[in-house]
């Protein structure tokens, strides 16, 4: 699920561990730097590897304007090493 219109469980988390963290919902907007560890991003994320085209052909994608990744791929793009 999204954060939809409620960050606060990311803030939360970075602000009690003090880890970096992404929230993501491709069904909202909201300022890309929610906290000084935490960014938004307007994306819909998989757990396994895949792309945009699987989705379509496999008719998962409901939603055609939504960028879709995976989080192993969003993970590197963003040069996360570690995801928990």
């Amino acid at each position: 699920a999204g954060i939809r219109d409620d960050p606060s469980f990311d803030m939360e988390v970075a602000d009690k561990w003090g880890c970096h963290g992404i929230a993501v919902d491709p069904s909202v907007d909201h300022n890309s730097h929610l906290h000084p560890k935490v960014t938004f991003h307007n994306i819909a994320l998989n757990v396994i590897d895949g792309n945009e085209d699987m989705l379509h052909s496999k008719g998962l994608n409901t939603m055609e304007n939504w960028w879709y990744a995976s989080v192993p791929g969003i993970s590197k793009a963003l040069g996360m090493e570690h995801v928990e």
